[in-house]
C-alpha cells in the first residue's frame, strides 16, 4: 500500500510541513496539514488525544508521488527534478490525468513536454520547488 502524504508551506513561518491534508472552507477557507494524530475511537466518533496541526498557504500544497530521488528524498507535486542520466533540463513535477507526470519546456521550440513520471523513476536528482526555486524553470 502506498503512502497518502502532502506537504505544503506553513503560513506561521514559511517552513515546509509534510502530513495528512484538511480543508476547511466555513466560515473561510483555510488549509491545515497534521503532522501528528493520534486518536481513539469511541464507537460514535474519534476523540483526538493529541495534535499538532499547522496552517499552511493552499497554493503550495502538494501530494508525494511515493517516489525518492537518488539521495531519498521523496518527491512531491510541484518539485523540480533532474533526470541525471538522458536529460540536463529541470523538469516540474505535476498530477495530470490521474497520474504524476514530468513536465518542461522544450529549449528548442518553447513548448511544454509531457512524460509519465512512471517511465523516469531511476536517475532522478531532486533541485528544489516551483515555490523556492522558480527561477530554475524560468518562471519569475
Amino acid at each position: 500500500m502506498r503512502k497518502i502524504l502532502f506537504r505544503g508551506k506553513r503560513v506561521d513561518n514559511g517552513e515546509w510541513a509534510e502530513g495528512y491534508f484538511i480543508e476547511q472552507d466555513t466560515p473561510e477557507y483555510h488549509v491545515y496539514i497534521v503532522k501528528l494524530f493520534e486518536g481513539e475511537d469511541t464507537g460514535k466518533g474519534i476523540d483526538i488525544i493529541k495534535s499538532d496541526i499547522v496552517e499552511v498557504i493552499p497554493e503550495t500544497v502538494g501530494q508525494y508521488t511515493g517516489c525518492t530521488d537518488e539521495e531519498r528524498n521523496k518527491i512531491f507535486e510541484g518539485d523540480l527534478i533532474r533526470n541525471l542520466e538522458e536529460y540536463d533540463d529541470v523538469s516540474v513535477v505535476k498530477y495530470s490525468d490521474g497520474e504524476f507526470v514530468l513536465q518542461w519546456k522544450d529549449s528548442y521550440d518553447d513548448n511544454l513536454s509531457e512524460y509519465s513520471a512512471s517511465g523516469f523513476l531511476f536517475d532522478l536528482l531532486k533541485v528544489g520547488n516551483i515555490y523556492d526555486n522558480a527561477e530554475l524553470v524560468g518562471a519569475e
